[in-house]
């Protein structure tokens, strides 16, 4: 099976209770899924950059309805930016990655862990698939090609402190590098500019009240 840079970063970035334990990784989670619906042509942006829907979603990415279900039948259309942050709280970041991780389960890739609460039951990568994606990325060090999935999932990554937990302090500082000058490569999918764009603006939002959305992701997420 061919997983999608969602799907890895799922993977490479869920602990082993299943859970995303940064404000950072959940907004790269969230941008990697709406990068994946607007690349497949199933959501665009209007005049107005605000996401609507563009044509039904298929079985390809039936991982990612919960999100293009929220993006589709809202009243009011909202951006990239400000659908990032709608998914700071576990009311609906929970069902995205149950959605994600029971797809990586029936790929063989990760184990369900049963609650009482179905809105609770959480999907843990296994450790060797986890690792096999962070093979994947090391190999772009050893001059292996990257290909534009591969840079998306290292932008990722990188802009989800998913890159110092996971590699030496070198390796790090090299595919940070890496990530950084080919985003600049013109061609490179758009979908590589909506992580750096959309993500940072949406940390700064982050910065701005660490305290209100520490709390809020706190509570709905981490419990």
């Amino acid at each position: 099976m061919e997983l999608s840079y969602t799907q890895e970063f799922y993977l490479a970035a869920v602990n082993a209770k299943g859970k995303i334990r940064t404000l950072e990784r959940a907004v790269c989670f969230v941008v990697g899924g709406m990068m994946e619906l607007i690349e497949g042509g199933f959501i665009e942006r209007d005049i107005k950059n605000k996401l609507i829907a563009a044509k039904p979603l298929e079985d390809e990415l039936a991982y990612l309805k919960p999100l293009y279900d929220r993006i589709t039948t809202r009243k009011k259309p909202r951006d990239m930016r400000e659908t990032a942050m709608e998914y700071l709280d576990g009311w609906r970041l929970n069902p995205l990655l149950q959605s994600v991780g029971a797809s990586l389960e029936t790929a063989g890739l990760a184990e369900k862990i049963e609650h009482a609460k179905p809105k609770k039951v959480r999907y843990a990568p296994k450790p060797e698939a986890a690792a096999r994606v962070l093979e994947k990325v090391r190999a772009v060090l050893k001059g292996g090609s990257a290909t534009d999935e591969t840079l998306c999932l290292l932008a990722m990554l990188d802009r989800g402190n998913v890159l110092r937990k996971q590699f030496s302090k070198e390796e790090a500082r090299a595919l940070r590098d890496e990530a950084r000058k080919d985003a600049h490569n013109a061609s490179i999918k758009p979908a590589l500019d909506y992580v750096y764009i959309y993500v940072t603006v949406a940390f700064f939002i982050i910065i701005a009240f660490p305290a209100f959305l520490s709390a809020v992701f706190n509570i709905f997420v981490w419990s």
